[in-house]
């Protein structure tokens, strides 16, 4: 099992095909469920790496109320479980 390479892909991108920006559906502090803002998501492509890094981490760090793609990737490689179920997982627990 090889380990998501942390570093270099807090400057990837955190959606995880859940994009609630695109379809109207953010929370009360205009973020999707991966921490972009409505305004990091026009402007990923424009943003710095350490902007960028800094998107993630917060998300990362935010208890669980954001989750991007790099944490569900570090969660699922560390426990075994596939991406799409840890997914599943947190998406569950987030309804509650």
């Amino acid at each position: 099992m090889s380990r998501t390479n942390l570093p270099g892909s807090l400057y990837d991108n955190p959606c995880f095909g859940e994009c609630r920006i695109s379809m109207g559906a953010i929370d009360e502090k205009g973020r999707c469920l991966c921490g972009k803002s409505e305004a990091v998501y026009r402007n990923w492509g424009k943003l710095s790496n350490i902007r960028k890094a800094k998107v993630v981490m917060g998300a990362w760090k935010s208890g669980g109320r954001y989750m991007p793609r790099q944490k569900l990737e570090y969660l699922s490689e560390t426990s075994g479980i596939s991406f799409n179920e840890v997914k599943h997982q947190w998406l569950k627990l987030r309804r509650r």
